[in-house]
């Protein structure tokens, strides 16, 4: 379980600065999400070094993060996403729990229920808020906030 606080401490910070980065520029930067899915992965290598997990995790964290990948083109392709948030969900699919294959599409499954109904919340109160017709909604502080509740409830 410690694994797994430190994949989610060090995630947060990434998609913090997404966030920021989404908020006042619209658009988030391929250096950053690069970097993110990068340290994904070693931090994924890491924990098999440290001889906390055993190697299967890092495999089921790359077809999470596949499975994300396919995910966020879907969403990107009909124009529910930019290309930086569905970049941004690659790297948050590699940073979900998956020490088996059932809990790789469970956790996989319950992620998107909480981004579908923080998202579309999101929507609504945004459109109200901001009481304008909008072109971009920045949807990085969803990803932050799913990935936030989903690990709080996942780690207690």
């Amino acid at each position: 379980m410690i694994e797994y606080f430190f994949i989610f401490l060090f995630s947060s910070i990434f998609l913090f600065v997404a966030f920021y980065q989404d908020i006042k520029t619209s658009e988030i930067q391929n250096d950053l999400i690069k970097l993110f899915i990068a340290f994904s992965i070693g931090i994924h290598l890491a924990i098999i070094w440290c001889n906390f997990a055993d190697y299967y995790f890092i495999f089921y964290s790359l077809i999470n993060g596949f499975m994300f990948f396919i995910i966020g083109y879907l969403f990107f392709y009909f124009n529910a996403l930019g290309g930086g948030d569905a970049k941004l969900l690659i790297g948050v699919g590699l940073c979900l729990p998956s020490n088996s294959i059932g809990l790789t599409f469970i956790s996989s499954i319950i992620f998107l229920i909480y981004l579908l109904i923080l998202g579309t919340t999101y929507y609504f109160v945004y459109k109200i808020a901001t009481k304008r017709k909008m072109r971009y909604i920045p949807f990085a502080p969803v990803i932050l906030l799913t990935f936030s509740v989903f690990y709080l409830v996942y780690l207690s």
